[in-house]
């Protein structure tokens, strides 16, 4: 990424995140139609709230994972081979102890967070099986995830691509043959999920050990280097402490939205899956936009890095509007793809119209966010997040609720303001503390 072409790298990069991320999004798609269609709209709703707890457990290793790539991939870009060796055994070492931490926890809060939450009791059986089965085989995905984020740090996009390809397609067949044929409700749907993402865990260690790049696997040679495992810190835990508390509150908005019954429930649930959909461009831009910051920060190659912020954000919002315009326009029979009440739909197309367009101050947040961690910095960016996603979101949930009747209205626009805003100053934070820095760094590096 150091040489050639940008808006090939970028695009080259993006792809097969891009199309890993359709496969993911596919097998939970067919999760909630699974669901949907052959267990029932109550289920739906239960495994549909179950999705931020998830989704804080991701959040929490997601620091980890952004800083272990950053780490890796300015290392590589350096040419550091013995630097880099070192790294991987580092990482793997604490993911191996976060996953024994993450399974334990996981099994002891999920009944408890479940109940905090208000899950409605016709729902909160399904909510805690789906998610004691998640927990028991967490590990897979943190696993799946971190070598993922190897690979990818040094430019390798395809090989995680192939292998969650696998692991989507045994996904799917597990869901038709456990729930369709042996009518295992939503423990089959669980169990699916588990044993794809445990095979997708140990097809990437087995290509991280037998590689014969620098940057090998070796279980014997695995420890953990303190002075590396401080700079991912550094780099991930703002990082995961925003990620975590930002979905804290997206915890918050689920409340609101349990008060309005299973049926906002269930709709909430169906959008969030098209939600998943409109921002994997952008998720994919904005890795690549990291990788390729990170890789020529680490080789001095700082126009390079500039330029880099701009064209992926130009590939970002192209697709995203793409995406964002086509899911205002079908929303309703978008909905119906993934079940038959009628009020789950309504309730669906209410949120996606509202907020599916706000996507484009997501895209320029998301760009900007990944290519300064990319760089090194994720203290600014998390503080502007805290700020904006947490408490702007928060506020105006808080006020709602106290003013006026909570709705689906009200709960969609608390994500486009939060995204506006966050917007505009992760903008300017750019170009007060990088831009000008970017130019001088680029000047005496010719000199």
């Amino acid at each position: 990424m150091t040489s050639g072409n940008i808006y090939r790298h970028l695009i080259v990069y993006s792809v097969p995140i891009f199309l890993g991320r359709l496969m993911q999004m596919l097998y939970n798609i067919v999760d909630t139609i699974v669901v949907g269609r052959f267990i029932g709209t109550e289920a739906m709703a239960a495994v549909g709230a179950t999705g931020m707890v998830t989704n804080i457990t991701l959040y929490l290793f997601l620091g980890f994972s952004v800083g272990a790539g950053t780490l890796i991939g300015q290392i590589f870009g350096a040419k550091k081979n013995d630097a880099l060796r070192e790294a991987v055994q580092t990482i793997i070492a604490v993911s191996l102890i976060l996953c024994a931490a993450f399974t334990v926890i996981g099994l002891f809060l999920s009944d408890p967070i479940l109940r905090a939450l208000k899950t409605p009791d016709n729902v909160f059986r399904f909510s805690s099986t789906y998610l004691h089965i998640y927990f028991l085989g967490i590990s897979g995905m943190l696993l799946y995830n971190i070598g993922s984020e190897i690979l990818r740090a040094v430019g390798n996009t395809t090989v995680p691509l192939m292998i969650l390809a696998a692991s989507s397609v045994v996904n799917i067949i597990l869901d038709i043959v456990l729930v369709v044929v042996f009518d295992t409700g939503v423990a089959g749907v669980a169990w699916a999920t588990t044993i794809s993402q445990l095979l997708s865990a140990i097809l990437i260690m087995v290509i991280l050990t037998r590689t014969n790049e620098v940057y090998r696997l070796d279980w014997h040679g695995i420890h953990i280097n303190f002075s590396q495992l401080k700079t991912v810190l550094a780099i991930g835990l703002p990082t995961s402490i925003q990620s975590v508390i930002t979905s804290f509150t997206n915890l918050l908005a689920q409340t609101y939205v349990n008060m309005l019954g299973s049926d906002c429930m269930a709709g909430w649930s169906v959008f969030g899956k098209l939600l998943g959909i409109s921002m994997m461009p952008i998720d994919s831009f904005s890795s690549a936009a990291a990788a390729f910051s990170s890789q020529n920060f680490g080789a001095k190659q700082y126009g390079r890095v500039r330029e880099g912020i701009r064209r992926s954000n130009v590939l970002s919002f192209g697709f995203s509007v793409v995406l964002s315009v086509s899911m205002f326009v079908f929303a309703g029979p978008l909905m119906g793809v993934f079940t038959e009440d009628a009020e789950a739909i309504r309730f669906g197309a209410v949120f996606t119209r509202w907020i599916i367009l706000s996507m484009i101050y997501y895209c320029i947040s998301e760009n900007l966010t990944r290519s300064m961690i990319g760089m090194g910095d994720s203290k600014g960016p998390t503080l502007i997040k805290l700020i904006f996603y947490v408490g702007a979101r928060l506020a105006f949930l808080i006020i709602l609720s106290a003013v006026f009747t909570i709705t689906p209205i009200g709960v969609s626009f608390a994500f486009t303001i939060s995204w506006a805003l966050g917007a505009a100053a992760l903008f300017l934070y750019f170009r007060i503390r990088w831009a000008k820095r970017l130019s001088r760094l680029q000047a005496e590096a010719a000199s």
